[in-house]
């Protein structure tokens, strides 16, 4: 989910943070890339069309056309993209994932009955998982491609920011506002687009400056807005959550001095603040594993591997590889 409503509230009281650049601009830079976002948003679309992309044995490929496509998106504009999957997911974010599980899997059952064709489209979308086997074979190709890969100890969030942190990558590429509650000073949106479409980079450090607020302070405001590790408390939106850390400039003032808790006009349960401070701890100190820049660079290409996997094993034509193998080397 990332956070609700953030862009809304940067685009209103921080707007000088936002820019809207072309991939020239990111030309000779390194991009974390949100692989299991881009995956999953590669293969809802392709949904749109009612079906998944298979090979001849009706096996699901559009996780591989996936990452084949956008990596040769990148590389034809001179970024060198990192891919970062998301490891095992952290505990704090159990209630999300089992919300989401079933939410899949009511839309399973309801796509079986549902006889309206655009209607069992959306719920054919609703219902997408990407497995491991199938992370897995992303992973495989894009190391056969010779690009970087990362597997993070959990979230790929948090690694991803560590990677910009750490001056190894000058961005995130994800469509998830929560890159910059861990913590990455650029947010790149819309890079998994187009070349034509306009990418928005969200600079942390401005909204910081504009906003006058800490980075802590920050965090709080998106707890407030509602991320994936603290139920959202029912009233607060965009305005009141901003309002609240302005004058409370933190969670637990709020919960103590204000008089709507007092009165309780919000419902707060009795765990909340225990569930604020681990999210606040996993947003500032999430896991991630220490590269350097000479570990995340392009390697060679596996031509050999590359036609195996690609023609063999997922139905590529050899003429599509010849030419994906020759985008690769010009690149």
């Amino acid at each position: 989910m990332g956070i609700k409503n953030l862009s809304s509230l940067i685009h209103i009281y921080a707007p000088n943070s936002i820019k809207k650049i072309h991939f020239d601009d990111l030309n000779g830079k390194k991009i974390a890339i949100d692989a299991s976002l881009l995956i999953y948003s590669y293969v809802i679309a392709i949904r749109n069309t009612s079906e998944d992309l298979t090979n001849v044995d009706g096996e699901i490929t559009s996780h591989i056309h996936a990452v084949v496509s956008k990596t040769l998106l990148y590389l034809d504009n001179g970024i060198t993209p990192i891919f970062v999957f998301d490891g095992k997911p952290p505990v704090l974010k159990n209630d999300t994932l089992d919300k989401r599980k079933e939410v899949r899997e009511t839309a399973k059952k309801l796509f079986l009955e549902e006889n309206n064709e655009e209607k069992k489209i959306k719920l054919f979308k609703k219902s997408t998982i990407i497995t491991w086997k199938q992370m897995d074979q992303c992973k495989e190709i894009l190391r056969a491609m010779g690009i970087p890969v990362v597997e993070a100890p959990e979230e790929s969030d948090s690694q991803c920011a560590n990677l910009c942190k750490e001056n190894i990558a000058y961005g995130v590429g994800s469509e998830d506002m929560d890159i910059l509650t861990f913590g990455s000073n650029k947010l790149l949106r819309n890079i998994s687009s187009s070349r034509k479409n306009e990418i928005i980079e969200y600079d942390l450090n401005k909204i910081l400056n504009e906003l006058n607020y800490t980075q802590q302070e920050f965090i709080d405001l998106c707890i407030l807005l509602g991320c994936d590790y603290v139920n959202h408390i029912d009233g607060i939106g965009v305005k009141r959550a901003k309002d609240i850390i302005d004058e409370y400039r933190s969670i637990d003032n709020f919960l103590e001095k204000s008089n709507e808790i007092k009165n309780k006009k919000y419902e707060v349960d009795n765990d909340y603040i225990d569930k604020v401070n681990k999210a606040r701890n996993y947003f500032l100190n999430g896991p991630s594993i220490i590269y350097t820049n000479n570990q995340l660079k392009l390697g060679s290409l596996d031509q050999k591997k590359i036609k195996e996997l690609l023609i063999n094993k997922y139905s590529y034509s050899k003429i599509k590889v010849d030419k994906i193998i020759k985008k690769i080397i010009d690149a």
